[in-house]
């Protein structure tokens, strides 16, 4: 997120491959509040044994059986 998006933008939501830039909608207003508060997004290795991440995971879990 923090490089992708200035050459999904600049490449008008494309991909290096040509196709559309998956959930651009999403991705769009999480643009918008970026450039308002200081945000930096980290990649965290999914079941990595990280506490907050698996309890992230956990409770994803839990949300999705909801519906």
């Amino acid at each position: 997120m923090n490089t992708w998006i200035h050459g999904w933008k600049r490449k008008g939501w494309k991909t290096s491959t040509g196709s559309d830039v998956l959930n651009r909608d999403v991705l769009t207003k999480i643009d918008n509040l970026r450039q308002k508060l200081k945000v930096k997004f980290v990649h965290v290795r999914g079941h990595a044994g990280i506490d907050g991440n698996e309890k992230a995971d956990e409770l994803a879990r839990k949300g999705a059986q909801m519906y």
